[in-house]
C-alpha cells in the first residue's frame, strides 16, 4: 500500500526564489542531519499513511468538493521535533486558511480512512531528518503564496536511499474561499 500526504507544494513558479532560499538554509544546516531532498520539500496538510487503492480513489473523488482559498503567509523559525528528529522552518503567521484547509482534509481522510488525527498541526518545512538540534541561524522572512494543494504519494528511492514524493493529483485554491467541504 503506498504512502499518501496531501501537501502545499514548494515547486510552485511563484515561490522559486523563496525555494532557493529554503534549499541554501537546508544546506548550510546539512551538518546536523541528513537533509531532504530539494525535490521534495513541501508543506504537509495531512499524513494519511498507508492506503488502499479504493480508499485513494475515495479521496480524489472528495478533494474535487474542497473550497478553499489562495494560501499567502512567510517563514518563520526553524524548530526541531525530538521525536522524529526533524528539524524544520515554521510559517509566520499561520494563516486561518491554511489551519482550515489542513483541519478539512484531515477530517476528509479519517472519514475514508479511518486514521485519527490527534496530534496538534504544526504548519512546517522539513528541512533535515535524524538531526540534532540546530543551531540558531539568523533568518529572513520569505514569502510564500500557495494556489493549490496535491495528494502526494512517498515512494522508496534506492538512488538517494530515502524516499522520492510524487504528485498523484492537484486542486486550486481560489481566491475569496474559505476551508470548507
Amino acid at each position: 500500500m503506498p504512502r499518501l500526504f496531501f501537501a502545499l507544494d514548494l515547486a510552485e513558479k511563484q515561490n522559486l526564489a523563496a525555494r532557493k532560499q529554503i534549499v541554501a538554509l537546508k544546506a548550510q544546516l546539512s551538518e546536523a542531519g541528513k537533509p531532504v531532498q530539494d525535490n521534495n520539500l513541501h508543506l504537509t496538510l495531512a499524513f494519511l499513511g498507508n492506503v488502499t487503492a479504493q480508499h485513494t480513489s475515495r479521496l480524489r473523488k472528495q478533494a474535487n468538493h474542497i473550497k478553499a482559498g489562495i494560501i499567502e503567509t512567510n517563514t518563520g523559525e526553524l524548530g526541531f521535533f525530538n521525536r522524529s528528529g526533524a528539524i524544520w522552518l515554521g510559517l509566520d503567521p499561520v494563516p486561518d486558511g491554511l489551519s482550515s484547509l489542513a483541519r478539512t482534509l484531515q477530517s476528509l481522510s479519517s472519514s475514508i480512512t479511518g486514521k485519527d488525527f490527534d496530534q496538534e498541526y504544526i504548519p512546517h518545512i522539513t528541512l533535515l531528518r535524524n538531526a540534532t538540534v540546530p543551531q540558531l541561524v539568523p533568518l529572513t522572512p520569505l514569502s510564500l503564496t500557495f494556489r493549490r494543494f496535491g495528494l502526494f504519494v512517498s515512494e522508496p528511492d534506492p538512488e538517494q536511499k530515502g524516499a522520492r514524493y510524487q504528485c498523484l493529483q492537484h486542486w486550486p485554491l481560489n481566491e475569496g474561499h474559505t476551508g470548507e467541504f
